[in-house]
């Protein structure tokens, strides 16, 4: 029967052997071949992970993510000034590097985008309309052009109220309930009346004897 292969890690002082498996030597095996490759940036980030996964106990991957972002953008080395980063999860989507000004305004159409409403819908098909747009009015629209939109979405919104106007009008009991009945308090019973007491006969005089 054939024996489990195992290798050992070992310090440099030949100290304190631990024994790995298979899995554990291939991934050490990829930090080596990475740690002595000239792919400085990457093995820097790998070196950041193990870092925060070592002294941040308890990280979930939605903190590791915040911090691989961080340290992305705080690279002082790098040729541009970046405040944020938009990215998507597909392949082939690059993420796009922000600056300070671009970022505060994706942050605030962020807030009102998810605020709902005819705002954000309307502000979506605008927004749409202009990066996907085929044609030089399409991508630069004339303020005129964008009255029009509202001018469609007013009055989309005004049939959309008075439909609900409409619908107050006919069940006004699905806006406002009505409250529930508070019930009555129960009637305090009197107690049974008591029988009348029998009154006292009265006594005949004894005669006296002759």
């Amino acid at each position: 029967m054939p024996t489990e292969t195992r290798a050992f890690l070992v310090d440099p002082n030949g100290h304190a052997p631990q024994a790995i498996d298979e899995d554990d030597f291939k991934r050490i095996r990829q930090y080596l071949d990475l740690r002595h490759s000239a792919n400085d940036e990457m093995c820097e980030a790998v070196h950041w992970l193990l870092h925060i996964s070592t002294t941040e106990k308890g990280t979930d991957d939605h903190e590791i993510f915040k911090y691989m972002v961080w340290h992305y953008l705080s690279d002082s080395e790098r040729d541009y000034y970046a405040e944020g980063v938009l990215s998507g999860r597909m392949k082939d989507a690059h993420p796009h590097v922000l600056s300070d000004r671009e970022l505060e305004i994706l942050e605030w159409t962020l807030k009102a985008v998810r605020t709902g409403g005819w705002f954000a819908d309307w502000l979506e098909r605008q927004v749409q309309t202009i990066a996907t747009g085929s044609h030089p009015d399409d991508l630069h629209p004339a303020p005129l052009k964008i009255a029009a939109s509202l001018v469609n979405c007013i009055q989309e919104f005004e049939e959309q109220m008075e439909a609900a106007r409409k619908m107050v009008r006919l069940r006004p009991d699905l806006l406002f309930p009505a409250p529930p009945a508070t019930p009555e308090p129960a009637a305090v019973s009197e107690p049974p009346a008591q029988p009348a007491a029998k009154a006292a006969k009265a006594r005949k005089p004894r005669k006296r004897a002759a």
